[in-house]
């Protein structure tokens, strides 16, 4: 059962009605959804402290005094009920029994078409995973209610990249400002900075960057320049490694396992995914020369910027008989 969802109410006010009839079949997909996006996300020790405020308020939101605590529970159960549909609609859509599988349909009532089963998960995919970015948002906006929280490891894995929200990605790569969605391009993105950017402009001056004191100069070519030569070289790896679909301008990702979807990913042969990558690749090379070219016309503003000389990986097969060894 889903701890901060107790009545059917609650979920009519993120989910349309008519959608909502039968409350314990859709219970345990927004328990799945409780404990996959909500507790994995904020931390169990923060997770508990939210419960506790609504169970001490008896499960009713009208109760809770702390109205940023009260936005904080209202926030979550958005997350649940969209993205607990969203898993759960293939299966209340059908019925399972010793039939087999069977559509349910009656003479009031037709099957969906695709397409509009498409749509829906569409608006549920992007309500319950924008919601993500709105919970966090919140809680950083009052850190100390929601201490348990920011003292997390998972706060901490947050802002542990250059760029650290969905709302500041979609600033240089659309993402339609989804946590999730960026969530997913994190280990993508921890691979452009460390065997890019690191490489490129030394591991300390870089880390330094990431600094919440940093300012001047400093900041102007992180904003200006280097975050957004780490978005695009993110999104081409994303289109690379077929996280991300990318066709005629719109980027998707490969989610929801559609029969639209599906059919755009096998159309994604090397001739149509080489060319956006190139592009991507290219124009966040210019940012990067930029960047250079900034840091050597201000160098009393980067003292701590080191050169880096190019390094040489060698490549060989170890072999018995040479008597060489590397490693």
């Amino acid at each position: 059962m889903a701890k901060l969802i107790k009545a059917i109410g609650e979920v009519r006010a993120h989910v349309p009605s008519n959608m909502t009839a039968d409350f314990d079949k859709i219970n345990p997909f927004l328990e799945n959804a409780e404990r996959l996006y909500v507790m994995h996300l904020i931390g169990k020790d923060e997770f508990l402290s939210l419960l506790g405020v609504y169970t001490a308020a008896q499960f009713k939101l009208e109760q809770i005094i702390d109205e940023d605590v009260r936005q904080a529970i209202i926030i979550a159960q958005k997350i649940i009920c969209n993205l607990g549909y969203l898993f759960g609609l293939p299966m209340i859509s059908v019925s399972i029994g010793t039939g087999g599988i069977q559509i349910q349909s009656s003479a009031d009532k037709k099957t969906a078409f695709q397409w509009q089963t498409d749509e829906i998960k569409q608006a549920l995919q992007e309500l319950g995973f924008g919601a993500i970015e709105e919970l966090l948002d919140h809680l950083e906006l009052y850190p100390e209610k929601f201490s348990d929280y920011i003292a997390s490891e998972n706060y901490t894995k947050q802002k542990r990249f250059l760029i650290n929200t969905a709302a500041e990605f979609s600033d240089y790569f659309e993402i339609k400002k989804s946590r999730f969605l960026f969530q997913s391009l994190c280990s993508l993105m921890y691979r452009i900075e460390s065997n890019v950017m690191e490489k490129i402009f030394g591991e300390e001056f870089f880390q330094s960057l990431k600094a919440p004191d940093v300012s001047g100069k400093k900041k102007k070519l992180a904003d200006k320049y280097i975050k957004p030569a780490i978005a695009l070289l993110t999104g081409a790896k994303s289109v690379k490694e077929r996280v991300f679909s990318y066709n005629d301008g719109i980027v998707t990702y490969n989610f929801l396992g559609t029969t639209q979807n599906l059919r755009e990913s096998k159309e994604l042969s090397a001739d149509k995914i080489d060319p956006v990558v190139e592009s991507l690749t290219a124009e966040a090379n210019i940012f990067l020369q930029d960047a250079k070219d900034y840091i050597t016309k201000n160098p009393e503003d980067f003292p701590d910027f080191v050169e880096q000389l190019p390094q040489r990986r060698f490549k060989g097969t170890n072999r018995k008989e040479a008597g060489i060894f590397m490693t």
